[in-house]
């Protein structure tokens, strides 16, 4: 049938996420006014990875003040060992356009690598191309258990986005507290700017895999 050829074909296997959020964050940073929905497909063959999750949004302002109502991210990742991987993620806004009408000022392409230190994990991502060419975020990570059933953890982040010759610095950083028990995670960020601006922010996130 056409079915047995397609998964002879293709050996690996599709996994999904879904979930709901009160305050959709990245690194450390709301990126929605209010509550924010999302999903995701990921198809992953032996250490290859590729993904696409969509994300809702509200108020997300690009450039000439329109508001971008969705993200749509695409990622591809491959294993170099059991401690490191590469990878790519492409960020993808609708529902915004520039001043001539093109795709969302807002989108962009970055690398990124991730290293398993086995008591934590080490993240950097470069952005390469589009609205983050030049940004760079560095993210270190650990987690722990906190009671049975309950785990948490806790992640530092430092954030440079690039920004024009003279311009103020925009760079941050952040901590960011996740407590999770079952498919319920509450989160807590607390950062500062290199303006000397606070950012803090809460989120309670319900989210489930298939």
């Amino acid at each position: 049938s056409a079915f047995a050829f397609i998964t002879s074909a293709y050996a690996g296997t599709i996994s999904g996420n879904a979930g709901v959020t009160s305050n959709y964050l990245f690194r450390g940073v709301s990126q929605a006014n209010g509550a924010s929905v999302n999903g995701g497909l990921t198809y992953t063959d032996g250490a290859l990875s590729i993904g696409a999750s969509v994300y809702s949004l509200e108020g997300l302002s690009t450039v000439n003040g329109d508001d971008a109502d969705t993200e749509v991210n695409y990622v591809v990742s491959y294993a170099v060992n059991d401690a490191l991987s590469v990878g790519a993620t492409v960020y993808s806004y609708n529902g915004g356009t520039d001043l001539d009408g093109a795709a969302s000022d807002r989108d962009g392409t970055e690398i990124n690598l991730a290293y398993d230190l086995g008591v934590a994990s080490i993240s950097y991502a470069s952005g390469t191309e589009g609205a983050i060419d030049g940004d760079t975020a560095l993210a270190l990570s650990y987690g722990f258990d906190i009671t049975e059933g309950v785990t948490g953890s806790l992640t530092y982040g430092d954030v440079s986005p690039d920004v024009a010759a003279g311009a103020a610095s925009a760079d941050y950083d952040y901590l960011q507290l996740d407590i999770s028990y079952e498919n319920l995670t509450v989160s807590i960020v607390d950062g500062d700017t290199d303006g000397g601006a606070d950012i803090s922010e809460v989120a309670v996130s319900y989210g489930f895999n298939f």
